[in-house]
């Protein structure tokens, strides 16, 4: 048991491990040059400063320790908005984190749209690596982020999110992004694809999803049968790695091993949370820790479940977003749905590759 005084307060842990890394959002701007549908940032022109960012650096050690319990190592995450429209703040802000941080990975979100080979060699020389988002073929940056692959500016990991408005398109995209690594002769390629896990499910979309799920297990054996390569998709790869090493003790990152630091000087447990302006965990313009709110996402932020209790995946499952589950009152059920249905045909995929090619896919 940890017992660490802050601020004139007590913080008692029961978690021991010093090796628990955390997440660092670094919101850049609100500001961006596409207007995505599903994108749950309020864009306007505002932007990190280095002032804002320094002042809320200054107590970001501390409050590590108030959520977790230790500061250690820092995974940081460039986002925005667009972060590319501040890409010369970037570099700056991120020598500065590094010079006062012990940071371990560095990542940007982008849309590509603004990505050069001349930014992409500044990224690169100070190991900041990329994500593209983008769905697929209906995208608008889809053009930009083929051409970005063609070119062989960065590697062929997409950004896909699935909800139950585009699920029916999900093989659609896939198969667009496998015949882009074709066409471009990219062996090394992963296809980041995500449930949203927000209140974006019914019935309809659910029984679509298994439709997709079964035609999309048909065709990863067909890739490994023809090419010889094992298609890795986001979700069934994290469905798999749950499987192997069971659940976390917390949702996700937010206020439990990261949070956000944003342009208006307010620490947030993740970008939803700071998007909705809600559960602030200390502001930087007034100096102020939200105690209330810290101890609330902390306590909150567990996948202990009274009603999980009795679910065939309790021992595997997240539980998915912590913002949705309290702007919700709870677990969402049709979002449980969409990760049973993963789970099943995670193992009827499993089960086939032992069948017919005598392949573990834990192991590959």
């Amino acid at each position: 048991m940890n017992v660490i005084w802050l601020s004139g307060k007590k913080y008692i842990f029961l978690r021991g491990d010093r090796d628990l890394k955390h997440t660092i959002q670094v919101h850049m701007t609100n500001s961006c040059n596409l207007k995505c549908e599903y994108c749950y940032i309020k864009q306007n022109s505002l932007s990190l400063t280095q002032d804002v960012l320094e002042q809320q650096l200054a107590k970001v050690k501390e409050l590590s320790y108030m959520l977790s319990g230790c500061d250690c190592e820092y995974d940081v995450t460039y986002f925005g908005g667009e972060p590319l429209l501040k890409i010369d703040n970037v570099l700056k802000f991120d020598e500065y984190i590094c010079d006062n941080f012990d940071v371990c990975h560095k990542f940007m979100q982008t849309n590509g749209m603004l990505l050069t080979k001349a930014i992409k060699e500044k990224l690169d020389d100070r190991k900041i690596n990329i994500g593209i988002s983008c769905d697929g073929c209906n995208d608008p940056n889809h053009k930009e982020v083929e051409r970005l692959y063609r070119e062989k500016i960065i590697h062929m990991h997409p950004k896909m999110m699935v909800d139950g408005y585009n699920v029916g398109s999900l093989m659609e995209n896939i198969k667009y992004f496998f015949d882009m690594a074709i066409r471009t002769q990219c062996r090394d390629f992963y296809i980041d694809a995500s449930f949203v896990k927000d209140k974006v499910w019914n019935k309809k979309s659910l029984e679509i999803l298994k439709t997709q799920l079964d035609e999309l297990n048909d065709f990863i054996l067909w890739v490994y049968k023809n090419y010889n390569y094992y298609l890795k998709i986001g979700f069934l790869d994290r469905v798999l790695q749950n499987i192997i090493k069971g659940k976390r003790d917390f949702i996700c990152f937010a206020g439990s091993t990261g949070f956000s630091i944003t342009p208006t000087g307010v620490i947030y447990p993740c970008s939803r949370f700071y998007s909705a302006n809600e559960y602030p965990l200390y502001d930087s313009n007034r100096n102020e820790f939200f105690y209330d709110n810290i101890d609330f996402i902390k306590k909150n932020n567990i996948t202990k479940n009274e009603k999980c209790n009795e679910c065939a995946i309790n021992k595997y499952c997240n539980q998915g977003c912590y913002y949705s589950q309290i702007k919700n009152g709870g677990i969402i059920d049709e979002y449980c749905e969409v990760q049973k249905i993963a789970f099943h045909k995670v193992t009827e995929l499993y089960k086939k590759f032992r069948k017919f090619y005598n392949i573990d896919i834990t192991r590959m």
